[in-house]
């Protein structure tokens, strides 16, 4: 093997090493806002319309487990049952999950 071919494999595997080094090390900053609005966004609509959780998520056909959980800050797992209640709201999904 050449000599040369060698020490450059050996310096990019050095920086890879660095790199891994840094991420594994790395202390990840939280956004000061959330990015992902649900709870806050659904919470304003509902108080604005004068509805109910229950009324809400029998109007967009979803469970109200899943209004209520999305109430209280947790992520929703499936995008469809939010954009069924963004359609029962007359928003589209993006107005209901990033404001």
């Amino acid at each position: 093997m050449d000599l040369d071919l060698y020490a450059q494999i050996l310096k990019r595997l050095e920086a890879l090493e660095l790199i891994l080094a840094m991420k594994e090390n790395a202390i990840l900053i939280p956004p000061k806002e959330p990015i992902l609005k649900l709870s806050e966004n659904l919470k304003r609509e509902i108080h604005a319309r004068k509805l109910k959780m229950t009324e809400l998520a029998r109007v967009a056909k979803v469970p109200k487990q899943s209004v209520s959980d999305w109430l209280i800050g947790t992520a929703p797992r499936d995008p469809i049952k939010v954009k069924k209640v963004a359609q029962a709201l007359g928003m589209s999904l993006d107005q209901l999950l990033f404001g």
